[in-house]
């Protein structure tokens, strides 16, 4: 449904940093996107040339601020990560050779400037890593 070029004008996220590549679908509550961006070398967010399973909480983030947008019109609103929730890493690294990376988040809360989703990071029906993201809206 849309290509990285298009995620990449609705978020603050450029370049390399812009770490999703497709949103397949999305609605009122809830997105999905996938990327391959795991297993680039010049992935951002790589360290020693791994890339922790933690980092699956950018991603996550990433699918909520493209939710977010799409909801609003395209128009994206400035917020800050106010707070992370029962985050669970099933994995230690995310950079397997999993062929994509499938990312969903669900809109659990949205009362004016505060947002709360669940996020899952998932490749080949295995879920990789799952929580919820707070993110307060300036």
């Amino acid at each position: 449904m849309l290509t990285r070029d298009q995620i990449s004008a609705l978020i603050p996220h450029k370049g390399s940093m812009c770490l999703l590549e497709e949103v397949k679908f999305w609605d009122q509550i809830k997105i999905l996107c996938v990327t391959t961006s795991h297993l680039s070398p010049e992935n951002p967010l790589k360290r020693n040339g791994r890339l922790s399973a933690l980092a699956g909480v950018e991603y996550g983030a990433q699918a909520t601020a493209i939710h977010g947008a799409l909801i609003n019109d395209q128009e994206a609103r400035p917020g800050m990560l106010a707070g992370l929730r029962d985050i669970v890493c099933h994995v230690k690294y995310i950079d397997e050779n999993w062929p994509e990376l499938q990312v969903k988040a669900v809109l659990e809360l949205g009362m004016g400037e505060r947002i709360l989703y669940h996020f899952s990071l998932s490749a080949d029906e295995k879920l990789l890593v799952a929580g919820r993201v707070a993110v307060a809206l300036q």
